[in-house]
């Protein structure tokens, strides 16, 4: 999980992405531009529907980056369920190809990041909505 202030508001951020060497850039990427900002935290990586169902009855999370690169499509499906969950959700989606660009359209997904550079990340940061910012 990564904990983040926007303009004096706490963000929190959640990670499903099943290829490790992405995670990790991504990670290195969230944690870099939060502690630049001023926040050094930690970015918390969920590996599996189950997992993050669990972690989100324990934990608030305003923002989720899913990956929808994994072959069985389990992060769309992750996508579908966590919507339902909650409404308010940010989900940024990551992708390398824009496969299920209409899925996304149609789950109200807050960003789509077909490149994992700081740029890419920064922006989809700055132009996040969650919950109650809408």
């Amino acid at each position: 999980m990564v904990s983040w202030r926007i303009e004096g508001i706490e963000i929190s951020f959640l990670v499903y992405e099943q290829n490790h060497k992405r995670y990790r850039k991504l990670e290195r990427l969230l944690s870099g531009i939060c502690r630049r900002a001023g926040d050094d935290v930690p970015v918390y990586r969920v590996n599996g529907l189950e997992e993050c169902v669990r972690y989100l009855e324990s934990e608030y999370i305003d923002a989720v980056f899913v990956s929808l690169d994994d072959p069985d499509g389990s992060g769309l499906f992750l996508s579908e369920s966590l919507r339902e969950r909650d409404e308010s959700l940010a989900m940024i989606a990551v992708a390398k190809t824009p496969v299920h660009v209409a899925e996304c359209w149609k789950l109200h997904f807050s960003g789509y990041l077909d490149d994992l550079s700081e740029a890419g990340v920064s922006d989809e940061l700055e132009n996040l909505r969650c919950g109650s910012q809408i």
